[in-house]
C-alpha cells in the first residue's frame, strides 16, 4: 500500500485500519450482518450483493488527507470481488487513467483499480499516486497496530492541535483511545463540555432501562486533562454480543460528539488568532516611540483578510494581504478558516478584533469579537476579559 502513498509529515490526517481482521473478530461477526441488513433495506439486490462482496473481500485500508483533500487506498481480495460491475451499477463513468487497470468517475471523485487495490480521491491525488516513484514512502509510526488493535490514526490539524488514537477489539474488551495536544483554552472547553454532558446524562428523563444503559456508556468514558494535553477513552469490558448492543446505542451519541469536536477544532483557530492579534496590539501600543508617546497614541483599524468570509474552505493568504497590518508585525502563513479584521473607534481609544467564518459553507457566518481599550492613566492597553462568540459552530 505504501506504493501509492504520496503524503509527507505535514499531512493533517493519517489512518490505517485492518478492516478484514476486525470483521472476522467475534464483534465483527455480530455487527456486520445486522449492519448489512439495515443498509440493504434501501438498496437494490445488485447493490446489496456488491456491498456484501466488498465487505467480505476487503483486507485493509489507509487514508491520508492534507489541507485540500484526501486519498483512500483499499486493499482487497481480487479472487473474491471484482469492483468494475459494481461501479458500473452505481452509475460510475469509465475513464482512461495511466497506471490503472480501470478507472471511473463517481460523484466527482476518481476510483482507480490496480491489482488488489482501489484508490479513491480527487483526480490530481489519484494521478500522483499512480506515478512510478524511486524513493520509498513511509507514514507515521503512530499508526502501527499493537495486539488486538485494528485501527490507528494520527491527526495534525494546525493551530496547536495534534493527536493520535487507536481501536482495540477482543473477546473481552472494546476500546477506542485518543490523546492529543490542543490550545489550552480548547482543552478546557472539551473538559468542561464533557463534565456538563456527564451531569446532564445523570438527570436525563428516560425509562429505567434506557437510563441504566446511558449511565453505563457514560461511565465507560474517561476524559483527563493536563494543561493542553487531553486523553480520552471509551472502554467496554464485556463479551462481544454485549459490545455490539452497547456500540449501537453509543453510535448516535458519538456522531453528535464528533461533529461538535470537529467544529471546535476548527474554531480553535479563531480563538487563538484573535488572542494573538490582541497581544501584538498591546506590544505595539506599549513599545517606545518618541514620535508617538503613549499619551497621544491612537488605535487604528486594519482591513479584513481575506476580503470575503471563507465559506467551508481554507483561504491561503499572501504577504500582500497583510501589508496594511505591518505596524502590528502580524501575518498568517498557514491557510485560515476565518476572516480577521480590526475596527478602531473614531477617537482611537478602543478597538474590536473580529474573526468571522462559515465552516459549513451555508452562508451563515460565525463571529468572534474581542474588545481592547486604552487605559490612559496607566498607559497600558487593556484586553477584554472574554471573547464574545456568536454562532460559533457555523
Amino acid at each position: 500500500m505504501l506504493r501509492y502513498w504520496t503524503f509527507d509529515d505535514r499531512t493533517q490526517l493519517v489512518l490505517y485500519a485492518d478492516v478484514g481482521g476486525l470483521l472476522h473478530t467475534d464483534l465483527g461477526s455480530a455487527v456486520v450482518p445486522a449492519a448489512l441488513a439495515l443498509a440493504g433495506a434501501g438498496l437494490s439486490g445488485d447493490q446489496a450483493q456488491c456491498i456484501r462482496g466488498a465487505t467480505s473481500s476487503v483486507k485493509d485500508l489507509v487514508l491520508g488527507a492534507d489541507d485540500d483533500a484526501g486519498l483512500l487506498v483499499v486493499r482487497f481480495d481480487e479472487g473474491a470481488f471484482q469492483p468494475g460491475p459494481c461501479l458500473t451499477a452505481a452509475k460510475a463513468t469509465p475513464k482512461t487513467l495511466e497506471g490503472a487497470r480501470e478507472a471511473y468517475v463517481l460523484n466527482g471523485s476518481i476510483v482507480a483499480h490496480v491489482p488488489g487495490m482501489l484508490l479513491l480521491g480527487p483526480e490530481e491525488y489519484v494521478v500522483r499516486a499512480l506515478k512510478p516513484r524511486s524513493t520509498p514512502a513511509s507514514w507515521p509510526s503512530s499508526v502501527s497496530l499493537g495486539p488486538d488493535e485494528y485501527a490507528a490514526w494520527h491527526l495534525h490539524a494546525g493551530a496547536g492541535i495534534e493527536g493520535k488514537g487507536s481501536l482495540l477489539a477482543s473477546s473481552t474488551r472494546f476500546r477506542v483511545a485518543m490523546e492529543g495536544d490542543l490550545p489550552e483554552v480548547l482543552a478546557e472547553n472539551v473538559e468542561r463540555e464533557w463534565q456538563a454532558r456527564k451531569s446532564e446524562s445523570a438527570k436525563a428523563p428516560l425509562p429505567a432501562e434506557q437510563a441504566a444503559l446511558l449511565q453505563k456508556l457514560v461511565e465507560s468514558i474517561d476524559v483527563k486533562r493536563s494543561g493542553g494535553h487531553l486523553t480520552a477513552a471509551f472502554d467496554l469490558q464485556e463479551p462481544p454480543v454485549d459490545q455490539a448492543r452497547d456500540l449501537g446505542a453509543a453510535a448516535s451519541i458519538a456522531i453528535v460528539a464528533v461533529r461538535r469536536y470537529m467544529s471546535d477544532a476548527k474554531s480553535a483557530e479563531a480563538r487563538v488568532v484573535v488572542g494573538q492579534i490582541a497581544k501584538d496590539t498591546a506590544a505595539w501600543y506599549e513599545s517606545e516611540d518618541p514620535a508617538h508617546p503613549k499619551a497621544r497614541k491612537r488605535l487604528v483599524s486594519f482591513p479584513p483578510v481575506p476580503k470575503a468570509v471563507p465559506r467551508g474552505v481554507k483561504y491561503q493568504s499572501t504577504l500582500e494581504d497583510w501589508k496594511p497590518w505591518a505596524p502590528l508585525k502580524f501575518s498568517m502563513e498557514s491557510p485560515q478558516y476565518y476572516q480577521y479584521e480590526v475596527r478602531a473607534a473614531k477617537d482611537g481609544g478602543s478597538e474590536d478584533i473580529f474573526a468571522r467564518g462559515d465552516l459549513d459553507g451555508d452562508g451563515k457566518a460565525s463571529e468572534f469579537k474581542l474588545h481592547v481599550a486604552i487605559d490612559r492613566k496607566k498607559g497600558v492597553l487593556v484586553i477584554g476579559p472574554s471573547l464574545e462568540e456568536r454562532d460559533s459552530e457555523e
